[in-house]
């Protein structure tokens, strides 16, 4: 099972960089309605920072999980 996880949480974390990607490249790929940096690409920003956080801690959450300490 921990393998399925990590597939997981490298699938979801690339899911977010994707979406970071997206929300900084709007205006240059043509999907930016907005002159410069608007509302919309921010809450993308946001949501997808937030969604690299949730790959990553999937990825790594088996060692949390099992008490290993990473010192």
């Amino acid at each position: 099972m921990p393998r399925m996880k990590n597939r997981l949480g490298g699938t979801i974390l690339i899911a977010g960089l994707a979406l970071v990607l997206v929300a900084l490249l709007a205006d240059e790929i043509g999907i930016g309605n907005e002159p410069g940096f608007g509302w919309k690409q921010l809450i993308g920003l946001v949501v997808g920072a937030v969604v690299v956080l949730v790959g990553l801690r999937a990825t790594r959450g088996d060692d949390a999980e099992s008490g290993e300490a990473n010192s």
